[in-house]
């Protein structure tokens, strides 16, 4: 798969806000786990297969969401050089897609 932004995987910065490690707070520890190693993949290579990477809305610079299991996602946007967390949750997110 070739990942959001056509370029070969290479890492990237990931700006996640102070809100959603909050509500990462709320989770059990196993589905934190799970959401950390997700934000590492979207880091380091968003095309890893375990991801799944969808995308959401191709506008400017497109809206994306991967797996963290079968329940939860991360929604997440590219950002010139990052990507920016946008929310994490279940499936489909109120609002987001």
């Amino acid at each position: 798969m070739v990942p959001p932004g056509g370029e070969s995987p290479n890492k990237r910065s990931i700006l996640i806000p102070p809100h959603l490690w909050d509500e990462l707070d709320s989770y059990e520890k196993n589905l934190q786990s799970k959401f950390i190693k997700a934000f590492r993949l979207i880091s380091k290579d968003v095309g890893h297969p375990s991801l799944r990477i969808e995308i959401i809305k191709q506008h400017g610079q497109g809206l994306y969401r991967a797996r963290v299991d079968q329940r939860y996602r991360v929604h997440f946007e590219l950002k010139g050089n990052y990507y920016a967390i946008l929310a994490i949750g279940p499936h489909s997110l109120q609002g987001i897609g």
